[in-house]
């Protein structure tokens, strides 16, 4: 079974599973507002990897929306919230290994397009709490981190979305370095347990690719740009990873990504929004 939410029109997300390949929907619940199925626990919680540490049992927030607030790291055992660090505007890139790291927001007025944050750089906190640190002063927008790397795929002050890169600032050597570019507007959907990227490419025709730690990138899937294709959200299963769907019209598919079998798509829903909110339970 997979989890997954679905809604009906306009009305309210519901919590539960699906069961493949019949694509029987129940809803659970007891799911309380949860939107992504934390296996580690066993239920459900408000927020999903790289956000929810990769363990599963604490995630970090920022409190203060466009203003100064704190970073905050709740345990999801027992319940309480310690503050690691304050100050800002803060996004939360996620939880890496005995870090969290962080994006400085910019927030500025755009004729075009209202209220827009820009990145100033990516920042590293301790899981113990202290005063950030930066890592780099860029512009890039942060979006994934594990225990080996921070992934960055666009510019944010970018928002029409030009053609981008795919960077990856290593952990351990502290280098920035382009990991993906093949000359088009690229989205980072998902970093699997063995440090494999899989990107989507929008050109001529939309295309996936997976991107190894090292070797060559390999592309996994091409489809027409009007067509249905996977997107976010996703969960991560080791190397295997589940993706939601984006498409012009209304439908809406589930995807599976494994190294061995490629990318297949193995639920179609015509008449509810689906979307993929846990792996395989």
């Amino acid at each position: 079974m997979v989890a997954a939410a679905k809604g009906q029109g306009s009305g309210p997300l519901q919590a539960g599973f699906i069961t493949l390949p019949t694509s029987a929907f129940a809803p659970d619940p007891g799911a309380a507002g949860g939107s992504f199925y934390d296996r580690a626990l066993q239920r459900w919680v408000a927020v999903a990897p790289p956000v929810l540490s990769a363990d599963g049992l604490s995630y970090a927030y920022f409190d203060g929306g466009t203003k100064q607030g704190n970073v905050e790291l709740a345990d999801l055992r027992s319940g309480t919230f310690r503050l690691l660090t304050s100050g800002g505007p803060w996004q939360v890139v996620g939880i890496g290994t005995g870090a969290v790291y962080l994006m400085q927001m910019e927030f500025v007025n755009s004729a075009a397009y209202g209220l827009v944050g820009i990145g100033r750089g990516l920042w590293q906190v301790p899981l113990s709490g202290g005063t950030p640190i930066r890592l780099t002063t860029d512009s890039l927008n942060w979006t994934w981190v594990d225990s080996r790397a921070v992934y960055a795929a666009g510019v944010t002050s970018d928002v029409a979305g030009g053609p981008n890169p795919v960077v990856r600032f290593d952990l351990g050597t502290g280098q920035v370095a382009t990991w993906f570019d093949r000359g088009a507007r690229t989205r980072l959907l998902a970093v699997d347990a063995s440090g494999a990227g899989l990107a989507i490419m929008e050109g001529a025709d939309e295309e996936l690719w997976r991107i190894p730690v090292s070797g060559e990138p390999v592309k996994v899937w091409s489809g027409a740009t009007d067509a249905i294709r996977p997107w976010g959200p996703v969960a991560v299963d080791g190397t295997d990873v589940w993706f939601s769907s984006s498409a012009s019209t209304p439908q809406w598919a589930i995807y599976h990504y494994s190294p061995q079998l490629g990318l297949r798509q193995v639920a179609l829903f015509s008449d509810h929004p689906v979307t993929v909110a846990g792996p395989c339970t």
